[in-house]
């Protein structure tokens, strides 16, 4: 079945209802590798699997709670990352944010994927052979340029903000980061829970980026990669 699916389009695009984008996603996952480090490849295989049958139930079950609540609201909770992941699709996909309203949401979700990573982090014991979020996010932002990164300077420290999350840099600069990150990627402890952030995060900086990437410098992303590459001595350092 590989290379029988399309590329990595919207829900809407696809026309696919919640459920049908999760099994989507997993199938995409499968036939793809994840990460990439020192030349080698994890296949996702049967922990793609896992991890799909996980968020579903994490989203349906975050669905019925979230009614009547905004993204700010819920993504304020400590804990709820899950949650807060669908509250954000939900107002990208019903209010059709602005770009300064898209990094706000960015932030809360970039927040709350950063509470996960550090408690996977912690819960597997790798404390010293990786960063936490918030030195990732500071050894990142310190190398980037804003001039470089957008067009118009009233953006340029909003979106060189947004480019320094770690939810970010794991969308749009795997493959530098994976050599910060190469303990807790081959983690088995982190594995199946990791893949259920990196799903979500997937499909929601997708969404972000459609709004926000008309405000950007072409080649961003190779700056970005760039200024993880440049970052990796400090991330490197207990």
């Amino acid at each position: 079945m590989t290379g029988q699916y399309p590329g990595r389009k919207t829900p809407e695009e696809l026309g696919y209802d919640m459920r049908r984008w999760v099994l989507y996603s997993s199938i995409w996952a499968q036939n793809s590798t994840f990460p990439e480090s020192q030349g080698t490849t994890h296949s996702m295989g049967f922990v793609g699997n896992a991890a799909l049958f996980a968020l579903i139930g994490l989203v349906y079950t975050a669905q019925g709670r979230l009614v009547g609540q905004t993204a700010d609201e819920v993504c304020n909770q400590t804990g709820n990352w899950a949650n807060c992941g669908v509250a954000v699709k939900r107002e990208l996909q019903t209010k059709a944010p602005d770009s300064k309203r898209a990094t706000d949401l960015a932030g809360l979700w970039g927040r709350a994927y950063a509470d996960r990573y550090n408690s996977l982090r912690k819960a597997a014991h790798l404390e010293r052979a990786t960063p936490d979020a918030e030195k990732l996010f500071e050894a990142v932002n310190s190398h980037l340029n804003p001039v470089d990164i957008a067009k118009d300077k009233v953006e340029d420290l909003v979106l060189k903000r947004y480019l320094s999350w770690a939810a970010t840099l794991a969308e749009w600069a795997e493959k530098p980061l994976s050599q910060a990150l190469k303990a807790f990627f081959d983690s088995s402890e982190t594995a199946t829970d990791y893949d259920e952030l990196r799903l979500m995060n997937d499909d929601l900086q997708k969404r972000i980026i459609i709004i926000l990437e008309e405000h950007m410098q072409p080649g961003w992303k190779d700056k970005l990669d760039r200024a993880v590459t440049d970052a990796l001595p400090e991330l490197r350092r207990p």
